[in-house]
Formats: structure tokens, C-alpha cells, sequence
């Protein structure tokens, strides 16, 4: 049962902790004007957010893991705590569309997978859980001996949700789609290019015909038809020169613009897909470790989870957004930002972020995951001098 990438995309174990210091409370890193007002708090590792009806964000929260512990190997806590959420975006209240979806975290809560990316269309809410059932091949039933009370209940859940593309109803909850993890690790090891044999499916994007996914451990971008059909459009290779963090793509995010997609990853790489040709975008180095991305106004907005590059560590405060314009390039549009992960963007262009994403709701004092409204509005200044590079 390999975890690797649960620390690549939830890579807090380096985000709040400093040697010899333990774990420092977020709060007291901020440093200058904040770029953001703060819109709602005490969110449960809050990863995708997308727009929603009636002036609703919706939120795919990660969850905190829970009380039951793989035996052996790495230790890993699982749990039914990972939910949907919907969040007023004039008040700030929130209540949860979907729960008791399944989160894998480490003990210490630095590295948690679960919900991650949510994406909305005329009124249908979908959302994708990570990692795949295969990874579970160690986690029999039969291991938990009653042990907790809700052991078996659990890993039946996790069995059944990792890797999961749902719809979530504000009525009746959500409901799997399609086991794209499952189906991803599979060609993942038919794949004699690809190294890491994963799945991990991240970001997500809903059109008219069907759900765009992005794998960022099968490397892979996806498709999911309104009837539940699946083809892996393209496949992302390892980085070029090698690097050490991440050492493979890591692809997480989606936007489109008239009839291209632009996929954001990891390692900084910004392509361009359209017909089933890809293409690699320049940006000028401005991105870093993307992990959202939305389009406004034939723009896109990428956001950097964190602009620190291996082997230093992944700092705090050093999140960014960067704004994109295909065929002119890319400029700061805010940063000062505390490890924001995903991005939504309103037609009159306020833009919202998830953001302190690798905080969970609970076992870390000072520690509050957040939505947060940005004081630039898309298509207008940036909150910050622009600095710009050209393709």
C-alpha cells in the first residue's frame, strides 16, 4: 500500500513544522497587508471549491482521517470524515451536502487525502475522492477484531469511494459515478513508461458532455461521459530535467477557454490540450507547484500551493496566484497567500480560493482551513505590482 503521493499533494509534514520548533501556528506567520479577506473558517483541510447555486461556493473538504490505523508499513489513520460542503458566499455560513466520505491521513495529520477537487453545471454538483481501492489490498476486514466499533464500516467505505467520481444532491447526498482511481492505477500498470504505479485522481472540471479529471498520480487527463463512459486522453510524462520534488507531474488542475483545456501540475508545467494534441506552455517561471486553476475573461488564474522550490522546504505565506493570458504570458495577480489549493471565479470576477488547504478541523491548535475572498478582482489590477514575462 504505497502513500506517496498522499505526501506529495498534502505536503504538510514540511508546510508548518520547522526543526526543533514543532508545529507553529499559521497565524503567526503572516507578514505585510493580507491579500484576502477571510470569508469562513474551521474547515476540514478544504481542497475544491467551485461555484454553486444562489450565491453558494461549494467546498470538497479532505477530512481529518479518523480512528482506524493500517496495521504495519506506513502508519495511516482512515476515517468517514471527509465531506461537501456549501458555503454562503455573502455570510460565510456553511452547511455539508455530502458526509461521511472516506480520508486517509499520516498520525500527525500532515498528509491527508479525501474530497479533493468540485466542480459545478446547471446545478449539478460532482466531486472526486483520491487515491484507489487497490491500495487497500493490506486492509482486510477481518483486521479489525470489532476493534474500533467502527472499523469494518470504515474500510467497506474506503473500498467502495477511493477514487471515486460522485454527484453530490443537496437532497439525497451523493452517489459514485465511476471508479476512475481504479480504472487509472490499472492502465497505470500497463504503463511501462510510468515508474510509480498510482492513481490519484485531484482536480476536476464538468462540461456539457461529461467530467474532465485530472489524475496527479496516474499522470494522466480523463474523461468521464454523462453516461458514465471513460477514456484517458493524454498521459503526462516525468519532468524535464529530472527534479526531486515532484519527480513526476503531477497534473491537477483544469480550466478551458472556448474549446482548449489548460492543465496545471505540480511541477510547474502549464499545457495546453485541444483535438488530442497537447501542448507545453512558457510562463515564464512564475509557476511553481500549481494545484488550481479557473478562466475568466479568456484569462487563466493558476494557483501555486507554494512558490518554495527542492531541496529547500515548502514555506509559509509564499502561495500565489498567477495570472495567464495565452499568447501574451503571465503575471503576479496576489500572493502573500498560506498554502491555497483550489480556485473559483465569478462571472463579475471575485475570486475565491480555498486556503491554509492542509489544516484539519481538528488535532492542530492554530491551524484553520479557510475560503477566502481575494481583494483583486479577475480582469481588473492585481493586488500586487505586476511582474510579467512573455512566451
Amino acid at each position: 500500500m504505497r502513500f506517496n503521493k498522499v505526501h506529495r499533494l498534502g505536503l504538510v509534514a514540511m508546510l508548518l513544522c520547522v526543526a526543533g520548533t514543532g508545529l507553529i501556528p499559521i497565524s503567526a506567520q503572516a507578514a505585510g497587508p493580507p491579500s484576502f479577506t477571510v470569508l469562513t473558517s474551521h474547515l476540514d483541510n478544504p481542497r475544491g471549491i467551485a461555484l454553486g447555486d444562489e450565491g453558494q461556493l461549494i467546498v470538497g473538504e479532505a477530512g481529518h482521517g479518523g480512528d482506524v490505523f493500517r496495521p504495519g508499513g506506513a502508519p495511516i489513520a482512515l476515517g468517514l470524515t471527509s465531506k461537501v460542503t456549501a458555503v454562503n458566499a455573502r455570510t460565510g455560513s456553511h452547511s455539508v451536502l455530502a458526509s461521511g466520505l472516506i480520508s486517509l491521513t499520516d498520525l500527525d495529520l500532515h498528509a491527508t487525502i479525501g474530497v479533493s477537487g468540485v466542480t459545478t453545471r446547471d446545478g449539478q454538483i460532482y466531486g472526486v475522492v483520491g487515491e484507489f481501492p487497490q491500495a487497500l489490498a493490506g486492509l482486510p476486514t477481518t483486521a479489525c477484531n470489532g476493534l474500533p466499533a467502527d472499523c469494518a464500516q470504515v474500510l467497506a467505505g474506503a473500498a467502495a469511494q477511493l477514487g471515486q467520481l460522485i454527484k453530490v444532491d443537496e437532497e439525497e447526498g451523493w452517489r459514485a459515478v465511476l471508479g476512475v482511481g481504479s480504472i487509472d492505477y490499472l492502465r497505470a500498470l500497463s504503463r511501462t513508461a510510468q515508474l510509480q504505479k498510482e492513481a490519484n485522481p485531484y482536480g476536476v472540471l464538468a462540461t456539457n458532455g461529461g467530467v474532465y479529471i485530472a489524475d496527479a498520480a496516474s499522470n494522466t487527463l480523463d474523461f468521464v461521459t454523462n453516461r458514465g463512459a471513460y477514456s484517458e486522453l493524454t498521459w503526462f510524462p516525468d519532468p524535464v530535467p529530472a527534479q526531486t520534488f515532484p519527480v513526476d507531474a503531477v497534473p491537477t488542475c483544469i480550466a478551458k477557454i472556448g474549446n482548449v483545456l489548460y492543465i496545471g501540475d505540480l511541477a510547474g508545467e502549464l499545457y495546453s490540450w485541444k483535438n488530442g494534441v497537447r501542448h507545453r506552455l512558457a510562463a515564464g517561471g512564475l509557476l511553481k507547484h500549481i494545484t488550481g486553476c479557473a478562466a475568466h475573461d479568456g484569462a487563466l488564474y493558476l494557483v501555486n500551493i507554494f512558490t518554495t522550490v527542492a531541496p529547500s522546504p515548502a514555506a509559509v505565506r509564499t502561495g500565489n496566484v498567477i495570472k495567464f493570458v495565452p499568447g501574451q504570458g503571465a503575471s503576479l495577480f496576489a500572493d502573500g497567500l498560506n498554502f491555497p489549493n483550489m480556485i473559483a471565479i465569478t462571472e463579475s470576477g471575485k475570486v475565491y480560493l480555498t486556503h491554509n488547504s492542509t489544516c484539519p478541523a481538528t488535532g492542530m491548535p492554530g491551524c484553520s482551513g479557510e475560503v477566502v475572498l481575494l481583494k483583486a478582482r479577475a480582469g481588473g489590477e492585481s493586488s500586487h505590482g505586476a511582474e510579467s514575462s512573455q512566451d
